[in-house]
């Protein structure tokens, strides 16, 4: 009664990890969105800005986050997030010019390894990263 679930994910197929990519600019999202789901096959869900992200959160379990810091906003939707699923992994992403309070945050809460600099124009680093976390895409 207690033993193998009656499902396993060898049985029905195993799902891809889930990202939740968060981020106001549809560029970013866009390109990153095409990039993980077509390029390296992760399943990825797009969220406009922070709060979107943690509606989209409630209604789904993710693997990681992306997260663009765009103010002191997104700090506290990584808390909630984190509130949501203790689990869940994350990547933050910055402008180069982004406040020091904010960057404070960063320094003393977060690997430096999973904060990065936008623009994203290489996505070698992001992909050496998310595959660290996750491993391979499953699919």
């Amino acid at each position: 009664m207690f033993g193998r679930p009656y499902f396993d994910s060898e049985s029905i197929g195993a799902m891809p990890h889930q990202i939740l990519i968060a981020d106001r600019d549809p560029n970013v999202r866009r390109v990153l969105g095409e990039f993980l789901r077509d390029k390296l096959g992760y399943g990825v869900t797009c969220a406009d800005g922070g709060q979107d992200a943690v509606q989209k959160a409630v209604a789904q379990k993710f693997d990681l986050y992306i997260l663009a810091i765009d103010g002191a906003d997104e700090v506290d939707v990584s808390t909630r997030l984190h509130a949501l699923n203790p689990d869940l992994q994350a990547i933050f992403l910055t402008d180069a010019n982004e406040q020091e309070s904010i960057k404070d945050f960063l320094r003393f809460s977060v690997p430096t390894e999973r904060v990065l600099t936008k623009p994203l124009d290489d996505l070698a680093p992001l992909t050496k990263l998310i595959i660290s976390i996750l491993g391979p895409p499953i699919g």
